[in-house]
Order: structure tokens, then C-alpha cells, then sequence
């Protein structure tokens, strides 16, 4: 796994495609980090993995990544293209505080998705939710506003991120 315990002047970096997988906090508040490119053989980032690298612009995401935890590019406010190259099975609330996140328009029942994930619901006077169809993972704390009295899971559910109805 990558380390930096410092990484205040790091302004870009290429990560060996021997590193299967990016540790949570790893590249936290790397304020300078403007260029990532994430090896193609990378299973999953972790929590908080590149919070607040916020002259981070773009991210292309691996088509082998399975996961991307919570915050792991949270508060990269200058993030605002992200490229999936495959399809995760989980994307948890990880791109909070970003153009990115910003312009993700929620439905009729407050939910943001991307692509195939529940990533947040915004609108805290819903009572009645309805999960779009073919949605397979709600993010951790999803629903932890509101005063919501009935959910309608999509039938393609596979995860439920920790305390997501909290």
C-alpha cells in the first residue's frame, strides 16, 4: 500500500499497478495533489483515501475497482468529471463536497444517485421513497434526515451501507 505521513507539496502521482487497493486516509489532505492515476488492477479505495485533495480536477476510475468507501474524494472541491470505467458493486457517499457531487440533480423523492447507487436522499420532508429500479447499494447514512415512513427497495438491492436509515 502507498504511505505518505506528509504530502503537503505533492502535486501528482502515479501509482504502481502493484497496489491492489488504496487504504483508508492514505492521500488525505494532499491540498496540492492535482493529478492521480490509479493503477488498473486497484480493487477498491478506502475511506477518506483522498479527502480534501482539493486541486484534484478529474478522476478516472478502473474498470476492477469494486468499492469506494466513504469521503474518498470527499471535499475535493475542484473535483468535478469522474469517469467509471466499470461498475462498481459499492459507491458510498464518497464524492461529498465536490463539483462532481454538486451537479448530481436528485429525483422526485430527493435521492441522488450515481449510476446504479443511492448515494444520499436530500429532501428531508419525504415521507414515501421509492428506490429506483436497478439500484444496488444505498451508501452509509443515506437516509439519516428526515422523517421517512415508507421505503420501496429496488429488487436488485445487494448492499446496505452502515447505519443508512440511522
Amino acid at each position: 500500500e502507498a504511505a505518505f505521513l506528509n504530502c503537503k507539496s505533492l502535486t501528482d502521482i502515479l501509482i504502481p499497478d502493484s497496489i491492489t487497493y488504496i487504504n483508508n486516509s492514505t492521500f488525505e489532505n494532499c491540498e496540492k495533489l492535482e493529478k492521480i492515476e490509479l493503477p488498473k488492477g486497484i480493487n477498491y479505495i478506502g475511506e477518506d483515501a483522498f479527502k480534501g485533495c482539493s486541486l484534484l480536477k478529474n478522476i478516472i476510475i478502473p474498470a476492477k475497482v469494486d468499492k469506494i468507501y466513504e469521503g474518498a474524494f470527499g471535499l475535493c472541491a475542484n473535483l468535478d468529471y469522474v469517469d467509471f470505467e466499470g461498475s462498481p458493486s459499492y459507491i458510498g457517499n464518497s464524492f461529498y463536497g465536490t463539483g462532481f457531487y454538486n451537479n448530481i440533480k436528485e429525483d422526485e423523492y430527493g435521492c441522488k444517485y450515481i449510476g446504479t447507487h443511492l448515494i444520499e436522499v436530500v429532501d428531508n420532508k419525504k415521507q414515501y421513497i421509492v428506490i429506483k429500479e436497478g439500484t444496488v447499494s444505498i451508501a452509509r447514512n443515506a437516509f439519516s434526515v428526515g422523517d421517512i415512513r415508507k421505503v420501496v427497495f429496488s429488487k436488485e438491492l445487494k448492499v446496505i451501507g452502515e447505519s443508512a436509515f440511522g
